[in-house]
């Protein structure tokens, strides 16, 4: 059956996964891929780690829908603004492997996906003065309050 034919994907640390043609059709560059006769997929910038749990993601919506996200969070309460298996999928991801993650779907043209983990870093920053968000990114480089009210990061 062809919608059972398996797509090999392989992190860029040598360990691979089998996925679906339904499930790669989610993602708009495994689409294309597998459309150009391949199905041993090499992700040159994805690691075993971030692979896993985006073929975790994959496999769940497959066969559904994808729910809406908000365009912008009311509150710093992610759980309270997505769907509950959104925020079980997303909420375990440390800071670090969120911008991984980004980088992942955004590679793989998986745009709920990047949609959601951007989220996660919005809800992460909600209300905390430029500061607060400096300090956690360690970031060298401070936005003056104009453009931080700006960007919506000011706690006023």
């Amino acid at each position: 059956d062809y919608n059972k034919m398996s797509i090999k994907v392989r992190s860029n640390d040598g360990e691979s996964f089998d996925l679906t043609e339904n499930e790669c059709n989610l993602s708009k560059y495994l689409k294309n891929t597998v459309a150009e006769g391949k199905t041993d997929i090499y992700l040159s910038e994805i690691k075993a780690d971030i692979l896993s749990k985006i073929v975790k993601y994959l496999n769940y919506y497959a066969d559904k829908e994808y729910p809406e996200l908000p365009e912008t969070l009311k509150s710093n309460d992610l759980k309270a603004e997505i769907n509950e298996w959104d925020f079980s999928f997303i909420d375990p991801f440390t800071f670090e492997n969120t911008f991984h993650l980004i980088n992942a779907a955004d590679s793989l043209e998986l745009n709920h996906l990047y949609n959601l983990a951007c989220l996660k870093i919005a809800a992460f920053m909600k209300g905390k003065s430029p500061t607060e968000v400096n300090e956690e990114f360690t970031i060298e480089c401070q936005l003056t309050p104009e453009q931080a009210k700006m960007l919506g990061l000011d706690s006023s």
